[in-house]
């Protein structure tokens, strides 16, 4: 499927208790504590066709969630995310596994067949056998969910707020919500900033994927 979604920038941690606070007293949501796993080969077969294969393992629950992302070459533009993304859920203690020794060319059609098909469309079958998959990278997010709705979109959303913990210790806070189609693009980003200036917050369209900001900060 398609994923559309905005992504909005809270530049201090300050911005994102009061964005907390706010979305707090509208009611009903729920938290979820994320680890976010990225591999790739040594060569960066996947990289290199803009693929993205990523494994979530949420805390307390037994499954876990195998991405693959095919992004734009633009990446994020103007806060609005554009890719081709195919989820597949799979059991928490093969996930561990594979996070653990995820070079073994056995483990990935286990624990993914539709990942292991799109993934050795790209990345050669040699390569795979040969030194397999690493782990490029992770992150841990602290992810607050809000129902949202908005006049004239006739669609239940979702609020994301996040706050998300890189390696080198760096924050980032960041509130997303995916739109079921373009057309509703315009309204719901007007909606949010509208809400986000009512509470005096700072904000801004987010210009990176958290994973691209990720694979930079990893480089340095």
């Amino acid at each position: 499927m398609t994923e559309i979604e905005i992504k909005i920038t809270l530049p201090t941690f300050s911005d994102y208790m009061k964005v907390l606070e706010a979305l707090c007293q509208t009611g009903a949501n729920q938290s979820e504590d994320q680890g976010n796993f990225f591999f790739d080969t040594k060569e960066r077969h996947l990289a290199a066709a803009k693929l993205e294969l990523r494994l979530r393992l949420t805390s307390g629950r037994d499954m876990g969630c195998v991405t693959v992302k095919e992004r734009s070459a633009a990446g994020v533009v103007n806060g609005l995310s554009t890719s081709k993304e195919t989820e597949e859920r799979v059991p928490a203690s093969i996930a561990s596994e594979f996070i653990v020794d995820p070079n073994r060319a056995a483990l990935l059609p286990k624990l993914s067949t539709l990942a292991y098909c799109i993934v050795t469309k790209a990345v050669p079958l040699a390569a795979l056998q040969n030194g397999g998959l690493v782990c490029i990278g992770d992150y841990k997010t602290h992810r607050v969910i809000f129902p949202y709705q908005v006049d004239g979109v006739d669609a239940k959303l979702k609020l994301e707020l996040d706050l998300t913990t890189f390696p080198w210790g760096g924050d980032r806070y960041e509130l997303e919500v995916e739109v079921p189609t373009q057309e509703h693009v315009t309204t719901v980003r007007a909606d949010i900033a509208k809400q986000l200036q009512a509470i005096g917050v700072s904000f801004r369209p987010s210009t990176e994927s958290k994973y691209a900001a990720l694979m930079k900060g990893l480089s340095k």
